[in-house]
Formats: C-alpha cells, sequence, structure tokens
C-alpha cells in the first residue's frame, strides 16, 4: 500500500482466552473464531507495521450457544469455557499507511464536498458513500433543496451490495450548510441544479454531475432494482474520475 493509502477490515478477536481443544477444530477455524487473536494484539499488529490513525469503527458480539459449542466441546469444558468469561467480538478497523513529511502537508489541506440533489434521498445520498469510501480523509456532505423523511430503501440496498452502509444516514436540508465554505459543489440532479442555493461561505468550484433519478423507474421489483444499480454504477464511475481529478 502506497503512503497516505487507508484501509478498512473486518475480523474476529478475543479477549480472554478460547479452549484449547476448540481452537482444533477446522470449523471454527472457517468462522474466524479458532484462530481469532486477542485485541489489543491485533491493533498492536497494524500500527507495527506502519499505520496510524488506527481505529475500530464497529464491534459486534459474537455468541456461542450451547448447542454450538456441544459439537466441539463436553459439558465440563463448555462450563469452564462460561467460567472464563471469554469475549469475542467482530470488529471493523480503518487506519491510514504513515506518510512522509511532504505528504503530511499536502494531507492537511482536506478538501471539503457538498453533494446537492432534491430530495437527498438516492442519488446525492450515493455518492457521498462512493467519495467517503474512496478516501477517508475527504469530507464530504450532501444535503436537498426538498429533503425527503428518508433514504430511498432501495438506494441503501443496493449500496449494500457493494459494501457501502448507508442505513444511518438521513436526509438534510441544504440550509444547514449556508454558512460554510466548501472547495466543490456539486450538484447531481437537474432540478437543484436549476434552483441551488446561494452560498454565504467560500465555493472553490460548483460543479453539475447528473444521473437520471432512480426512484421514478417503474416496472417489475426487480426492474426497478436493476435501474438502481444501473445509477448507482454510473454515480461510482463520474465520481471516481472527479476523486481522480483533484488529488
Amino acid at each position: 500500500m502506497k503512503n497516505g493509502g487507508h484501509f478498512c477490515v473486518s475480523d474476529v478477536v478475543i479477549k480472554g482466552e478460547l479452549p484449547v481443544s476448540l481452537k482444533k477444530f477446522a470449523e471454527m477455524y472457517a468462522g474466524c473464531v479458532a484462530g481469532a487473536v486477542q485485541q489489543d494484539e491485533y491493533l498492536d499488529v497494524i500500527k507495527s507495521n506502519g499505520f496510524t490513525n488506527v481505529e475500530i469503527k464497529k464491534t459486534k458480539v459474537i455468541s456461542l450457544p450451547d448447542e454450538v459449542l456441544e459439537q466441539y466441546l463436553s459439558k465440563e469444558e463448555i462450563s469452564a469455557f462460561r467460567e472464563m468469561k471469554t469475549d469475542i467480538f467482530s470488529i471493523t478497523v480503518v487506519a491510514e499507511k504513515k506518510r512522509k513529511d511532504t505528504e503530511m502537508t499536502a494531507a492537511a489541506k482536506t478538501k471539503k464536498i457538498l453533494i446537492l440533489c432534491t430530495g437527498n434521498s438516492c442519488r446525492s445520498q450515493m455518492a457521498e458513500g462512493f467519495l467517503k469510501s474512496f478516501d477517508w480523509e475527504l469530507e464530504v456532505n450532501s444535503a436537498g433543496t426538498k429533503p425527503a423523511t428518508q433514504v430511498h430503501p432501495k438506494a441503501v440496498q443496493v449500496m449494500s451490495e457493494i459494501g457501502i452502509d448507508l442505513s444511518e444516514n438521513y436526509p438534510k436540508m441544504v440550509d444547514e450548510f449556508l454558512n460554510q465554505g466548501f472547495d466543490y459543489v456539486i450538484t447531481v440532479c437537474g432540478n437543484a441544479k436549476e434552483n441551488c442555493p446561494v452560498f454565504i461561505g467560500k465555493v472553490g468550484k460548483q460543479l453539475h454531475i447528473g444521473f437520471e433519478d432512480p426512484a421514478e423507474a417503474v416496472g417489475t421489483e426487480e426492474e426497478i432494482l436493476e435501474e438502481f444499480r444501473r445509477i448507482r454504477d454510473q454515480i461510482k464511475n463520474e465520481f471516481f474520475n472527479f476523486y481522480k481529478g483533484i488529488i
């Protein structure tokens, strides 16, 4: 990985000890449980390999019910395991490859980007998700001139298919950002372009990268989903080209 690059990884770690007999079974290795290392040790390995800003973004407890353990351990071993109070977690970790001093200076100039749409429920949300996935250092927000009540469920679904989580996103009113300065303000639908608000703060460049609204698609459930996927892929390609042009 090049200096300044970012990575995101999900893995299973533990706090405590696993029974030796549990580690012998291939099924537990396949589930990443038997081979799990201590959480602190896992993070130290990442840091020792030249990564900085190591951060756990998500933590999920993994429970091993007795009916599963009974396939591998005796009742006495299960009882002993419970007394050990070992915690097993699935964690998602992000980190950055350490930069050289000259690269750190350039990285300090974090780009601020605002993406505008009408409802802030589909296209602008997907564009925000893609830009953040390209580079954790970008400061990206999206908003709408007439925000919907929620992010479109099908937008959440098709982005989840490629590993980008929009489930906790919500539409925002553009007024929240009028007094802020941005390097780029990008409109992604014609309606927002025609009614783009005047920004009081400094705006480096205003761009328009337009896409059809997948929420207007008609047909069967699968046909509508395919339209969402088509627009999703267009947004990914166009915004990756934009990203390459600003780094």
